[in-house]
């Protein structure tokens, strides 16, 4: 399969479900996950969240920025699984642009409040199956799809 076709089926994914796992890495060696909800994913696949700058995971993030951020979709049998790195983002301008109205619950003072600020995770790698859309390499459903970005692009990685 093409890497047009990966990308698609895990745009799909990632757009037809609310929330994600974000996996980082503990001070006490252990991963961490959490439930989360992630902005609109950009064409690119990079992910935008809110969160508190008081969080763990903001702590966990500042002394390791790798991350594994994972979507699930039931209804298609599909899960996307992408490896990555999380910059923290404060600017004004891009926590107005990134944000839910539905986060009002957890950022009481809405995007210019101190207490709200950005997550942008970048993937490196992206693992995937979809057996909706036939995104499961031969032998059908034993490997997952993978891909890794080289610079701006994406390859379909040899497994």
């Amino acid at each position: 399969m093409s890497v047009e076709t990966y990308l698609n089926a895990a745009q799909t994914t990632i757009k037809e479900v609310d929330h994600c796992m974000l996996v980082t890495y503990g001070s006490d060696g252990l991963l961490h996950s959490r439930l989360m909800q992630p902005y609109d994913t950009e064409e690119s696949l990079d992910i935008w969240f809110g969160t508190r700058p008081d969080s763990r995971k903001v702590e966990e993030i500042q002394a390791d920025n790798r991350a594994l951020v994972m979507f699930y979709n039931l209804k298609e049998a599909a899960y996307v699984s992408m490896n990555g790195t999380i910059e923290m983002v404060d600017d004004p301008e891009l926590k107005k642009q990134y944000w839910h109205e539905a986060w009002e619950d957890y950022f009481e003072r809405g995007p210019e409040g101190d207490d709200y600020m950005l997550l942008k995770f970048v993937p490196n790698r992206i693992e995937q199956m979809n057996f909706a859309q036939k995104v499961a390499p031969e032998p059908y459903g034993r490997v997952p799809a993978i891909m890794v970005r080289q610079g701006d692009s994406w390859v379909v990685a040899e497994e």
